[in-house]
């Protein structure tokens, strides 16, 4: 006897219509939402088996049961609502869809009969993502920052609410009635770019050759080792073909070039000064610059996998740090270009993968991979986050003591590895690399309660001892030949990785320095903790003054760490907190030159770019702050001498500002923005103390960790 078998057909839980069309189904019965949308609800089927031997309740019941007509309004068909939907229905485990607000709007603003092709439906997405969206979530009200974030010391330094809120009100113009009712204009937006117009953009911001040269010739004077991201003879090479018309993609080199420029556009200030609103003129024209690279590169979404596109955003990335553009958004920005980076292998060794790639194409990622995880623990160190690099496995190993003229792009065998003391184009990123980890370690420390808690004595000495011995790793390079600026790059290199590894001992110790507890005082030498912050606070500013003698910007080694030493230096060194007994390193008057030279060069800062007269003016108000408590009978000519400063710097910028409103007094329009910031940091710093006498972070953090400290000894 012959036996038929016949093969079960899968049930289709999507009409018919959906599927055919390859469209995501609402498979809502008896008539589905996309069906509807499209106006072809007469087509809507589903598979009979769809309601065999399955349980209808009653809403559905109701819902088959209801006439439809294509009259009716989408308002009045039935819909679901979460108005009484019951949280409790979904497990601990069960994640909401993150893109089902926009999956909605697509879905009721699709009322085209035709379907909209792929193109069609990402340009639909894009205008929608344009319109505003109504959110119902609450808004966080400002930005998480951690303990070492720059200005979180600002919190320990008594009664300074009060001392700057008196100092504004006291002083005739910063003072006046008129500024708690002006409200500045609205910024212009930056242009809107189509993808046909975007290219030619590109092409009309790039300067005159000349000038492209010079700015791409300070760009690596300034960071071809610090943030090695090209092989720089084949960059140069790259360089003159554009110029001569022989580039094979002419468009990508361009929008290179203008992110390079940008990252040295502002490192020194115009001469003349020049300022156009609240910004430097310079800088207005870095934030074209990046401004039309992003929209280039935003169109150029099929080609972002390449590491062409990787040197671009990270040169991005780099620019808006220098430069201080879109300040809240750094941290941000870091971990998706560190995603990015991740999920296309930048950290991984490609040859334990299975994967052949040359010398060239192997140090070209190397040096990019390490920009990357700079930029990264830099952006994480500021806001005060732990890096999620610490825990990621990265095998692609640090890039070799190569000079770039040592290998090509038809290198076939790789050059000899040189020795950590032989100064090469490699050498900083090479100790950089090995220091890294101890970067990630205590970031993680400073910004981590939880690990905090369990740092006992001994780890803390640990750590500091490895700190000591990184210090001792790096090479007193000799540079034979120093560039034609008379730059010393090896003096440099060893400046800049000793200033990331004071600023690890500044943050490591700065938590147990500034805590007034007497039982954490007991436990650990609390004016040793002090005497190591103000020494590395004190090198930190004369690595700066050493960056500037040698003919480099200060303004390339960021602005974070100056103005944390700079605060520190006048918290613990001029005797804010009333310490006992003092084993401090610095007199008072070589403390005052310090903290001046670190007030001149935020100052020149503030000239460069037009923007952190917040942090100047912080900064300068401390700095009274330390001297009025130092010299009680000095209190007002101090108070004077800062607010003169202070305004002689406003009247200044306005001088050179390119449209200048009339007249100059009080009603003129530059001055009032500025004065508005002055203002604002007084709320800032209302906000952060809250008015309160008790607050004080060394004490929160370091009694989380007085336990251990005294179970240790």
């Amino acid at each position: 006897m012959s036996e038929t078998t016949t093969k079960r057909r899968r049930l289709v839980l999507s009409c018919f219509e959906c599927k055919r069309r390859k469209l995501k189904c609402g498979r809502e019965t008896p008539i589905c939402s996309r069906c509807i949308n499209v106006g072809t609800p007469e087509v809507c089927e589903y598979d009979p088996r769809f309601s065999m031997n399955t349980d209808t309740d009653v809403a559905g019941l109701a819902c088959a049961n209801q006439a439809w007509s294509p009259k009716n309004s989408i308002s009045q068909l039935p819909t679901t609502t979460f108005d009484n939907f019951d949280a409790s229905l979904i497990s601990d485990n069960c994640q909401p869809n993150l893109w089902l607000p926009f999956q909605h709007d697509l879905d009721l603003e699709s009322s085209s009969s035709e379907v909209l092709d792929s193109e069609s439906l990402i340009e639909s997405f894009k205008l929608q993502m344009q319109q505003p969206f109504p959110d119902q979530r609450k808004s966080l009200n400002g930005r998480f920052r951690g303990l070492s974030h720059s200005t979180s010391i600002v919190a320990s330094f008594p009664d300074l609410y009060r001392f700057m809120k008196q100092i504004v009100e006291d002083h005739h113009i910063l003072g006046a009635p008129q500024w708690a009712t002006y409200t500045p204009s609205a910024e212009q937006p930056l242009p809107f770019y189509s993808k046909e117009e975007v290219e030619q953009a590109i092409k009309r911001l790039l300067p005159a050759e000349e000038r492209c040269r010079r700015l791409s010739k300070s760009y690596f004077d300034h960071f071809t080792g610090i943030y090695a991201l090209f092989h720089v003879p084949s960059f140069w090479h790259e360089y003159q073909d554009y110029w001569d018309g022989t580039h094979n993609d002419p468009v990508r080199f361009n929008a290179m070039l203008l992110a390079v420029m940008s990252c040295s556009r502002c490192l020194f200030a115009d001469d003349p000064l020049s300022f156009d609103g609240d910004s430097s003129t310079a800088r207005n024209e870095a934030v074209k610059w990046l401004h039309a690279v992003e929209a280039w590169q935003n169109y150029r979404a099929a080609t972002n996998s390449t590491i062409e596109a990787f040197q671009i955003k990270c040169l991005v990335l780099l620019s808006k740090t220098l430069n201080d553009i879109g300040r809240e958004d750094h941290y941000t920005a870091s971990q998706t270009l560190l995603a990015d980076a991740i999920s296309n292998g930048l950290h991984r060794d490609w040859k334990l993968l299975g994967v052949e790639e040359s010398v060239y194409e192997r140090e070209i990622r190397r040096k990019v991979w390490s920009a990357v995880a700079e930029l990264d623990i830099a952006a994480c160190i500021e806001r005060g986050v732990p890096s999620m690099v610490s825990n990621l496995l990265a095998d692609i190993g640090q890039p070799k003591g190569y000079n770039d003229c040592d290998y090509f792009s038809n290198t076939e065998f790789e050059p000899p590895d040189q020795p950590d003391c032989q100064l090469t184009d490699n050498s900083f990123a090479k100790i950089a690399h090995s220091i890294r980890p101890l970067r990630y370690e205590i970031n993680d420390f400073v910004n981590n309660p939880q690990k905090h808690r369990s740092l006992n004595q001994s780890h803390l000495v640990a750590l500091r001892v490895q700190i000591s011995k990184a210090m001792d790793g790096i090479p007193s390079w000799s540079d034979p030949a120093p560039d034609v600026a008379g730059r010393n790059r090896g003096l440099v290199y060893r400046a800049v990785l000793e200033l990331y590894l004071h600023e690890l001992l500044l943050l490591l110790h700065l938590p147990f320095a500034l805590t007034t507890d007497g039982a954490v005082s007991s436990a650990i030498d609390t004016d040793f903790q002090r005497f190591i912050c103000v020494r590395s606070a004190s090198t930190i500013i004369k690595i700066h003054e050493l960056v500037a003698h040698e003919g480099f910007s200060p303004i390339a080694l960021g602005n974070a760490n100056l103005l944390r030493a700079g605060l520190c230096l006048c918290l613990l060194e001029g005797g804010a907190l009333n310490y006992g007994i003092t084993s401090l390193p610095v007199c008072p008057d070589a403390q005052t030159k310090l903290v001046n030279s670190a007030l001149g060069m935020v100052e020149q800062r503030v000239l460069s770019l037009g923007t952190g007269l917040q942090s100047l003016w912080l900064f300068s108000v401390a700095s009274c702050y330390i001297e009025s408590r130092r010299d009680p009978s000095s209190s007002s000519v101090s108070k004077n001498r800062t607010t003169d400063e202070i305004v002689a710097l406003f009247s200044k910028m306005c001088w050179a500002q390119v449209q200048k409103s009339i007249g100059f007094g009080l009603s003129d329009t530059h001055i009032a923005r500025y004065i508005l910031q002055v203002h604002q940091v007084c709320e800032a710093i209302g906000q952060m103390m809250g008015s309160k006498t008790g607050l004080d972070v060394g004490s929160v953090l370091a009694r989380a960790g007085s336990i251990s400290m005294k179970s240790a000894h």
